[in-house]
C-alpha cells in the first residue's frame, strides 16, 4: 500500500522535474509523468503485469474521453481565427484601458460557455479568444488565458448539467433547480477572485511560443459582424446546452428521433464538428480563401502534441487513484466537520488523482453518509465537493496540460499561476458555500 507521504512527495518530485526538464518540450513532459506513474506502482508493490495495464487503461480512457475533443476542438478553435471570426469577438469584448473589465468579461465568458459543456471543449475553441483580447487591450496574454481557463474551471463543477455536479446530485439526492440556483450564485465570488489574482500576479509573465491558433488572420478578410461572430463562436456551446436540456427533461432511447438526433448533435466532438462544416460552409459561400488543408494539417501536428501530455497525466492519474486514493480515504468521518467533509475529501482526491470529476463524484459518494447524519442541505454538499475538487490543478491534471499548450505558457508559470489560481478557486468558492451554509 502507498500511504499519503510517499504519494505526495512522489507528486511533488513529478512536479519539480517537469519544472527542470521540459522548456515546453512535451517529449520530456511525457517521460516524467510515465516515469512517475511507474514509480509509484513499483513502490506499492504492484506486479508489473498488472501496472502495465492500469498504465495503458489510463492512457487510453483519457484519449478516449477527450482526444477527439482536443482535435476538432483545435482544428474550429484555427478555422473561427483565420476566418476573423475571434477578432471581431474580441473586439466585442475588449475594452481598450479597461484592463479590469475586460478580463473579467473575458472570464464570465469562458464561465458561461463552460456551462454546458466539458472545460477541455470549450478551452480547447475559445483559447484563441484569450490571446486576441491581449491584443486588443494590452493586457498581459497570461492574464488572459488563464482568467479564461479559471472561469471554465468553476461553472463546469458548480453548475449543471455538466458532469461532476449532475452525478453528485443524484448521489445526494439534491434538488436539482435549487443547485443550479445555487450553483450559479457561488460561482460569481469565485471567478471575480480568480480574475483578480490572475490579473495581479500573471501580468508579468509572458508565453514561452505563440500556438499555431495564435496567428492572426489574413488582413485582407473584413471582421464578421459581432451577431454573426456569436452565433458562430457558441455554436458548438447551443449544441451541447440542447443535450442537456434534453436529458435533464428525462429523456429515454424511446422517446423518439429528435431527442437522438440532439443527443448526438451534442456530444462535444460531434458538435464542434458539425459546426466546423457550418463555418466551412460560410466561408465558401463568401468565397473567402484560406488554406484548408495547411490548416488542418498544422491543427492536427499540435493536437497530437497536445493530446501526448494530456494522455500520460491520465495515466500518471490512474495509477495514484489504484495504487493510493481509495486505501486512503476514511471509511468513517467525523459527524461535527460539517461542509468541510466532502469539501476536504473533494480536495484529497484531487490532489493524488487530478480528475476533478472523479474526485467530486467520489467524495459525494464517500461522505453521503455523513452528510445526512449531519442534516446538511444537500446541495451545499454538492457544491462544496465541487468546490473541494477544484483546489488544485497540477501535474496530473489533463486540463493543466491544455490549458498551458494551447496558451503557449511555460510549465513553470503554469505551478505559479495557474495552480494556485485554482487553489484561490476553491478556497472562495467553499468559503461562499460554508456561509450559506450558515443559514440553510
Amino acid at each position: 500500500m502507498l500511504y499519503i507521504i510517499p504519494a505526495v512527495i512522489l507528486a511533488v518530485l513529478c512536479a519539480v522535474l517537469i519544472v527542470k526538464c521540459s522548456q515546453n518540450r512535451s517529449a520530456m513532459v511525457f517521460f516524467i509523468l510515465m516515469f512517475t506513474a511507474m514509480l509509484c506502482g513499483l513502490m506499492s508493490g504492484m506486479r508489473p503485469v498488472v501496472l502495465v495495464n492500469i498504465l495503458k487503461r489510463g492512457f487510453a480512457e483519457t484519449v478516449s474521453g477527450i482526444g477527439l475533443i482536443i482535435i476538432t476542438g483545435h482544428l474550429y478553435a484555427m478555422l473561427l481565427y483565420k476566418s476573423g471570426v475571434i477578432d471581431s469577438l474580441a473586439r466585442f469584448i475588449s475594452m481598450p484601458g479597461k484592463t479590469v473589465k475586460s478580463s473579467l468579461a473575458l472570464a464570465v465568458t469562458g464561465g458561461a460557455v463552460s456551462i454546458p459543456a466539458q472545460c477541455e471543449a470549450g478551452y480547447a475553441v475559445f483559447s484563441p479568444l484569450g490571446r486576441a483580447v491581449s491584443e486588443e487591450t494590452g493586457i498581459s496574454p497570461a492574464v488572459t488565458a488563464f482568467s479564461l481557463a479559471c472561469g471554465m474551471y468553476i461553472t463546469n463543477l458548480l453548475v449543471v448539467p455538466t458532469a461532476g455536479p449532475l452525478t453528485s446530485a443524484g448521489i445526494m439526492n439534491a434538488n436539482i433547480l435549487l443547485l443550479s440556483a445555487l450553483g450559479l450564485t457561488v460561482s460569481i465570488p469565485g471567478i471575480i477572485a480568480a480574475d483578480y489574482f490572475c490579473r495581479k500576479y500573471a501580468s508579468g509573465y509572458m508565453p514561452g511560443s505563440f500556438p499555431e491558433s495564435a496567428v492572426p488572420c489574413d488582413s485582407a478578410i473584413q471582421p464578421l459582424k459581432t451577431g454573426a461572430a456569436l452565433l458562430f463562436t457558441l455554436l458548438p456551446v447551443i449544441f451541447m446546452l440542447l443535450k442537456g436540456a434534453v436529458l435533464m427533461s428525462g429523456y429515454t432511447a424511446g422517446n423518439g428521433p429528435l431527442g437522438s438526433i440532439i443527443c448526438f448533435a451534442g456530444e462535444p466532438f460531434m458538435a464542434i464538428f458539425i459546426s466546423s462544416g457550418f463555418i466551412l460552409f460560410f466561408l465558401i459561400k463568401k468565397r473567402i480563401i484560406i488554406n484548408i488543408p495547411h490548416i488542418a494539417g498544422e491543427s492536427f501536428k499540435r493536437s497530437a502534441d497536445i493530446l501526448l501530455v494530456a494522455a500520460a497525466a491520465g495515466a500518471f492519474a490512474s495509477m495514484f487513484r489504484t495504487t493510493a486514493v481509495m486505501e486512503l480515504i476514511p471509511h468513517s468521518l467525523p459527524h461535527w466537520a460539517g461542509l468541510l467533509v466532502p469539501f476536504c475529501a473533494a480536495s484529497f482526491m484531487k490532489l493524488l488523482q487530478g480528475n476533478s470529476t472523479v474526485a467530486m463524484v467520489s467524495a459525494s459518494s464517500i461522505t453521503f453518509a455523513s452528510v445526512y447524519s449531519m442534516r446538511l442541505c444537500p446541495e451545499l454538499a454538492v457544491l462544496a465537493a465541487g468546490a473541494g475538487s477544484m483546489a488544485v490543478s497540477h501535474s496530473n491534471d489533463p486540463f493543466f496540460w491544455i490549458v498551458l499548450r494551447f496558451s503557449g505558457m511555460p510549465v513553470r508559470e503554469g505551478f505559479r499561476v495557474f495552480t494556485v489560481a485554482t487553489l484561490v478557486c476553491g478556497a472562495v468558492t467553499f468559503a461562499v458555500v460554508f456561509v450559506l451554509g450558515l443559514f440553510i
